[in-house]
């Protein structure tokens, strides 16, 4: 299910891409897309493209993710799948107790529940002692105490204990994460897209922003898909415009996205949806997206405050990689940066506590890794070749780390895996303490996927504009809530977010 849905996604990116029908609901939402078009284009801009390069590819792009390849995948599906059913064995435990079954499915489903919760609970011991000796976190809203922020708790529900109440029956963060990625679905949203030159900006960000980062100064020549939104009232220039910042190999149609996108709508802000590189059926340069680069969304923030004046607050909500970009934007940006708040969902501020998370790397990894694989290498290997990549290893790797250490750091010239983790988190080398917006990051504890100890809750009193949200139990960008949480789906994400931002 989880490739199936994943490859709707790449189907559904595909069938969005020539959607650029505009409703006109008065002349106060004509205003607002005559200012959107003077700094975007209804068409792909065009960018540089080696002929012979592109030639090559169409053959290579028929190679294939060997089947050997796959075994890291099946392993950690194996893991997975221990996670999920793990909590639940002692119920098998009741039916082989309390009904009769033959001898033979008797002894065979018995051992079969021992060696299901055993490699559950030798599973959980290692999470255990791996969050024993590096956490230290608890529940609970962590910011400066002042006046101000008396007022905006009482606005915002969610910072009120017990802040997430949960499921009760999704037992772990492995099932929070799971259940609210496949089960949760929303109507399709009718968006504008459109297209938005931006720099390069090969390597690190040190080279563009060490002084002072001016978007005119450099060539635009690589194109993103922005998706824009609309409330069927038309667009209100006195309401926050929301940017997002989707998670990895994601898009505008991901349920999570669309949650926030319909929240938003309902409350008669519009929505910018900026897709990452080579995504949403992008062109691509050599330039390809690695999660460090922060110029894109420099540039989209920059043109869209230009375009719209002041009167129109421009609200950053990113998920995972996303919210990792959008904080370590706001650290490197500091006093220039036009925005008025910032949510992180699910992020991390020091991405290195990332690559010692055993079950991460253990269950969930792997499969990101594929998409990685599918999305980013297989399109370009011989981008890949020419920079000293090698392919036939990368299509092997087992994890996400793996991928940043072996295709990542050398393609995009990082000295190291250390120096590039560095380059992303905002949590390094002082950038967090120069954040100049109110950011909320939001963090479950039993996030599978995302480790919580890259954040400094720590630095709340050197930085007022820092608010850490950290609940007991949620997953990655999961939070149901509810006996029956389809009925709510990603409503307490949704609402923490926008609450924040409109107080």
């Amino acid at each position: 299910k989880i490739f199936a849905r994943a490859h709707h996604q790449s189907v559904v990116e595909r069938r969005m891409a020539p959607q650029l029908s505009v409703k006109l609901i008065d002349n106060q939402d004509a205003a607002f897309w005559i200012k959107i078009n003077s700094v975007t284009s209804d068409k792909e801009l065009k960018c540089e493209i080696d002929h012979h390069e592109l030639g090559k590819n169409a053959k290579i792009f028929q190679k294939k993710i060997p089947i050997t390849a796959l075994a890291p995948v099946l392993v950690s599906m194996i893991h997975l799948s221990i996670a999920l059913i793990g909590p639940y064995s002692p119920v098998l435990a009741l039916i082989i107790v309390f009904f009769e079954l033959p001898s033979l499915r008797l002894v065979v489903l018995g051992f079969f529940t021992l060696w299901l919760y055993i490699s559950f609970l030798h599973d959980q011991l290692l999470s255990f002692n791996h969050a024993k000796l590096t956490a230290r976190l608890k529940p609970g809203l962590y910011t400066n105490a002042s006046n101000l922020k008396r007022n905006i708790i009482s606005n915002v529900p969610s910072f009120r204990y017990p802040y997430y109440k949960g499921t009760p029956w999704l037992l772990t963060g492995d099932l929070l994460t799971i259940f609210s990625y496949l089960l949760f679905t929303y109507p399709s949203v009718e968006y504008t897209r459109r297209w938005m030159n931006v720099p390069k900006a090969e390597g690190s960000n040190a080279k563009y922003f060490e002084n002072g980062f001016k978007t005119d100064d450099l060539d635009h020549d690589h194109p993103i898909a922005l998706d824009f939104a609309v409330p069927p009232t038309g667009h209100n220039p006195s309401k926050p415009l929301y940017i997002i910042l989707h998670g990895l190999n994601g898009g505008s149609s991901e349920a999570y996205v669309l949650g926030v996108v319909w929240e938003a709508l309902n409350r008669g802000s519009s929505v910018c949806v900026m897709l990452a590189r080579g995504l949403g059926d992008s062109s691509s340069t050599d330039a390809l997206f690695h999660a460090a680069r922060i110029s894109d969304v420099t540039t989209v923030v920059n043109k869209l405050h230009n375009c719209l004046g002041t009167a129109t607050p421009l609200a950053l909500v990113g998920f995972s990689i996303g919210a990792i970009i959008a904080s370590n934007y706001l650290g490197i940006l500091g006093s220039n940066c036009p925005l008025k708040a910032a949510v992180s969902l699910a992020g991390s501020f020091d991405v290195r506590a990332n690559a010692y998370s055993g079950h991460s790397l253990r269950a969930w990894q792997p499969i990101l890794a594929f998409d990685l694989k599918r999305n980013f290498l297989l399109p370009n290997i011989h981008r890949m070749e020419r920079r000293g990549v090698d392919v036939n290893l990368a299509l092997r790797l087992a994890s996400v780390v793996d991928f940043d250490t072996s295709v990542v750091v050398p393609y995009h010239g990082y000295s190291d895996l250390l120096e590039y983790y560095e380059d992303m988190s905002a949590g390094c080398k002082g950038k967090h303490l120069k954040i100049d917006v109110p950011l909320l990051a939001v963090q479950a504890l039993d996030d599978p996927v995302m480790n919580s100890n890259g954040l400094p809750i720590n630095d709340v009193e050197v930085n007022r504009n820092l608010w850490f949200l950290l609940t007991k139990r949620g997953g990655h960008i999961g939070w149901a809530e509810g006996w029956f949480p389809w009925s709510n789906k990603f409503r307490w994400m949704s609402c923490t977010s926008l609450d924040f931002c409109e107080a």
